[in-house]
């Protein structure tokens, strides 16, 4: 017995994609005299209502699992003295090492500033992957 067989004839289309969509409908159908549920329409409701349950649901469910990243912003410019850029490049540094050996997501975002006032950005990333 062919799963179109079981349609009736006005619903057949003709293509593989809609034959295969009836032998769905079909299914249902006999799932639903199967458990005494009212008319078709009726089991198509509460089938489609299930479904949508259970799109919520997954998607409610899915937790973010996406590290939190620590952020460090600092700014090097020409009015600063030697020692204070001198320790920021050793915090940047210890900040960037400590995050790459502990295998922790982290930004790092460089403002310098030159004698001659010209501005440059800089952005350091230091990216988890979850497989290992």
């Amino acid at each position: 017995m062919n799963c179109g067989d079981e349609i009736e004839p006005s619903s057949i289309i003709q293509g593989k994609i809609y034959r295969q969509r009836a032998c769905e409908l079909t299914r249902v159908r006999n799932i639903c005299i199967m458990l005494g549920v009212g008319s078709y329409e009726q089991t198509m409701r509460i089938y489609c209502a299930c479904i949508v349950v259970a799109i919520t649901a997954a998607l409610f469910s899915c937790e973010n699992n996406k590290p939190k990243t620590d952020e460090l912003s600092v700014e090097l410019d020409n009015l600063s003295s030697m020692a204070e850029r001198t320790a920021k490049r050793g915090e940047m540094r210890q900040f960037l090492w400590s995050h790459w050996t502990e295998r922790r997501p982290a930004n790092l975002f460089l403002t310098g500033v030159s004698k001659e006032g010209e501005v440059t950005h800089s952005e350091y990333r230091i990216w988890v992957s979850r497989w290992r």
